[in-house]
């Protein structure tokens, strides 16, 4: 419609039939079945009866180690009252390009030297490199989370926006930035206490990870 294609349709076609299969075959075609299945954990000790991020690492759509797309779905159901999350401890925010690439701007992961240069560098990173970065982000944001007393996915909120339209790819808008919370007085309310935004260290961009379907 309107000309407008994925730029992976192929892979998108073959995650859905993935989906739609397995969901078939496991709960007869029913998501909510899935949920009512998951009794409102998102994760669960006992093998024998899993929380729903357990159940959705069977679809490869949701096979992401560090559970990006999970909880993204866990909060838009739980925003709809569709689920009552019974673990909130064990909420994250969901980690994409725009929530790691703030959290590595604003010092919260420190890579290592080698890894630190090679995400300057723009190179790619590996799976395992992605998801010890990631993870890293993860837990750095569900601390700062924890410090502030709020659940995790509220970050997330202002998180995604800000890094579209504040921190952005490039250069970051530490100044001179408007209509959003994240803005105050003509500029963006971290630059205070972000080495960029102080002027002390160029912006690092988020690191370069591309063959995947999990952001």
């Amino acid at each position: 419609m309107g000309g407008v294609c994925p730029p992976d349709p192929g892979v998108r076609a073959a995650l859905l039939r993935d989906l739609g299969s397995k969901l078939e075959a496991l709960y007869g075609g029913s998501a909510l079945r899935l949920l009512e299945e998951s009794r409102g954990l998102l994760h669960s000790w006992d093998p024998s009866s899993p929380g729903l991020v357990e159940r959705l690492r069977v679809f490869e759509a949701y096979g992401d180690p560090v559970e990006k797309k999970p909880m993204l779905l866990a909060k838009f159901l739980e925003r709809r009252g569709l689920l009552e999350i019974r673990d909130p401890w064990d909420k994250r925010v969901p980690v994409d390009n725009h929530v790691a690439r703030i959290a590595l701007r604003l010092g919260l992961v420190r890579p290592e030297p080698r890894l630190l240069e090679k995400i300057r560098g723009g190179r790619e990173t590996t799976p395992w490199e992605d998801v010890l970065i990631r993870i890293a982000v993860r837990e750095a944001w569900h601390l700062v989370a924890e410090r502030i007393s709020v659940d995790d996915f509220i970050p997330d909120d202002v998180l995604w926006t800000m890094g579209r339209r504040v921190c952005v790819h490039g250069r970051p808008r530490c100044r001179g930035c408007s209509g959003h919370p994240a803005c105050e007085g003509g500029g963006c309310i971290l630059r205070g206490v972000c080495p960029v935004g102080l002027g002390v260290e160029e912006p690092v961009e988020e690191h370069r990870f591309l063959n995947t379907w999990w952001y």
